[in-house]
């Protein structure tokens, strides 16, 4: 221990870990910060959402420094780079569609108090940043992370290079990405070697790596209304069908914190929010989705996996039925989080559906955890445990076709969850003969006309699954093998919710709570399970903690509506005396 000390005390800042790219910000600097939001609030169509005025608040608060960081001109990415059909990564030099030039000079930020970080010792070490543009006078997002130093993996930077070349709609817009180089030198860890020598098992290193985007969202259970829910959902879903079916990209990590909110401001001053699909650091090409895995673990977002993921690592491998099925899990989520339900009378049912739905883990014998059991014998059957979802007749419609969307996929893909498991069995049979060792509603706002477009011509979920269904017969296709369920899904309790709240209504999310804990927690052991804590809040991204409201006030108990039972179609000729078709 007093060698230690002692070789620590004779170490630079820098040999201790600390960013030498990261400069104390001068006062000057911190006043023109200022000065410039005090301007820009006064311009009706560029001003600060209310989300952005507070995190630039919150980064200057208290007694936080203010730093200076330098991105390298070698990193900038060029409109041009940016623009469909371009099979360049960079190009400085070329103008853009706007006449506008990479600028010959490095990128300066100005950032205080990180908006977004993880606590965890270990893993990406992921800090996100609202940051102010000293050049160009504007905020933009900055995000530093620490990713695998593997050959076969893409940085986040080159992933949205190829989807905006292919023109995928619904992401961000990268500025620049990087490895962090001071010199010559870029940053790597040195840990994993030096405990290889230790224990003769190879880890995995990783590489300091920034990337800053354009625009600054704010996080999905920011909507003020389960209409901004669904609607945010389903652009996400769009930009998931565009880099699938466009740029043979699968993102591959959908979660509460990769589904993005996007505020603008029309020239009348009035909001507009759309879905941004964020965090493509774990995304594949579909011409890699068939090579061995390059981690022991699964990659994604426990939380949210499908159930099919889960339950068989090492033996499934990711398609796009997964991600899928991942958004339908964020769904059920948010409902289970933000409104009223079977269990928002008693937090303990709550608390134990939560933790055994999307929580619980066990390890099997070669280390690897294992869950998804409770999540597969819902959608098999197309059970809502939750059901009815009260006040608010299209959220409940929303999740009741989701579930049958879910059934009508685990029919159609049974015969290989049966030869999954039978080798899981043969696998632990050979094991065991071996002995060998888981606010407030925006509804004063316009909906994307995309989703008030329905014409007549349209196709309705219902035949959409009946289509499935009979592929599935010949082909062993599933609702979620393709998007067109999903998004005929979504887009209909849209259109509902348009025709509903023409007038305005009273808000369907349940409000936060002050004084309640803020922070997710690990997925959970059975074991571990039984213990306190295990509610809403209780949920990880892959060990990074993410700043989130809390859980709303499920105590609460409202009257069932009395339109609940009511068909979407119904509801529609309630408000105005029409059909719609």
């Amino acid at each position: 221990m007093f060698r230690f000390l002692y070789k620590y005390s004779c170490m630079s800042q820098e040999e201790r870990g600390y960013d030498p790219t990261f400069v104390e910000a001068t006062p000057a600097d911190v006043d023109a910060m200022k000065a410039w939001k005090a301007e820009v609030m006064k311009d009706k169509t560029a001003r600060l959402s209310d989300y952005q005025s507070q995190c630039f608040d919150r980064e200057l608060a208290g007694s936080w420094p203010v730093y200076r960081v330098t991105i390298p001109k070698e990193d900038l990415i060029s409109d041009i780079s940016l623009t469909p059909g371009n099979k360049q990564d960079q190009e400085r030099s070329a103008p853009s569609s706007s006449g506008e030039h990479i600028c010959d000079d490095d990128l300066v930020l100005l950032v205080g108090k990180p908006n977004k970080n993880s606590s965890s010792p270990v893993g990406r070490g992921m800090q996100g940043y609202v940051a102010y543009d000293v050049r160009k006078r504007r905020l933009v997002y900055l995000k530093d992370s620490w990713r695998p130093d593997l050959e076969d993996a893409h940085p986040e930077h080159k992933t949205y290079i190829h989807l905006w070349q292919h023109n995928v709609e619904n992401i961000a817009k990268p500025l620049s990405g990087g490895d962090v180089r001071i010199g010559n030198r870029i940053q790597r860890t040195l840990a994993q070697d030096c405990v290889r020598e230790v224990t003769k098992v190879k880890h995995l290193g990783r590489v300091h790596y920034r990337i800053v985007f354009s625009e600054v969202y704010r996080p999905l259970e920011t909507y003020g209304h389960s209409l901004d829910m669904v609607e945010v959902i389903c652009d996400a879903l769009y930009a998931h069908r565009d880099a699938w079916e466009k740029a043979d990209v699968l993102h591959r990590d959908i979660s509460d914190g990769n589904v993005m909110i996007r505020d603008t401001f029309d020239k009348n001053g009035r909001l507009q929010i759309g879905g941004i699909l964020n965090d493509w650091d774990l995304a594949k090409f579909k011409s890699e989705l068939e090579n061995p895995p390059s981690r022991r673990q699964r990659s994604g977002t426990w939380q949210f996996m499908s159930a099919f993921i889960l339950s068989f690592p090492g033996q499934k491998k990711h398609t796009v039925s997964d991600d899928l099925e991942s958004f339908v899990h964020l769904t059920n989520w948010l409902v289970l989080k933000w409104h009223l339900h079977k269990f928002s009378a008693t937090m303990g049912s709550l608390k134990e559906h939560v933790t055994n739905t999307y929580d619980a883990f066990a390890q099997n014998d070669d280390g690897l955890d294992l869950g998804g059991s409770q999540k597969h014998g819902f959608l098999s059957t197309g059970e809502i445990p939750f059901a009815p979802v009260r006040k608010s007749p299209p959220l409940e419609h929303l999740t009741k076709a989701l579930a049958k969307t879910c059934h009508a996929h685990y029919e159609a893909h049974k015969e290989e969850w049966q030869r999954l498991s039978d080798n899981q069995g043969r696998e632990n049979a050979k094991r065991a003969d071996d002995s060998k060792p888981m606010g407030k509603p925006v509804i004063g706002r316009s909906v994307n006309p995309r989703y008030l477009q329905k014409s007549a011509g349209s196709t309705p979920v219902v035949h959409n699954l009946q289509q499935s269904q009979e592929l599935s017969l010949t082909e062993s296709f599933g609702p979620l093998d393709d998007h067109n369920a999903l998004i005929s899904i979504y887009s209909d309790v849209i259109l509902t919710f348009a025709y509903l709240l023409e007038d305005g209504n009273e808000p369907d999310k349940l409000q936060e709570k002050e004084g309640q804990p803020r922070s997710k927690k690990p997925k959970r052991s059975p074991q571990e399970a039984t213990g306190e804590g295990s509610s809403l809040q209780t949920i990880v991204e892959d060990h990074d903690e993410l700043t989130v409201p809390a859980v709303g006030g499920f105590e609460q108990v409202l009257p069932v509506d009395e339109h609940t039972s009511s068909t979407l179609p119904q509801l529609a000729a309630e408000k105005d005396g029409t059909t719609i078709q």
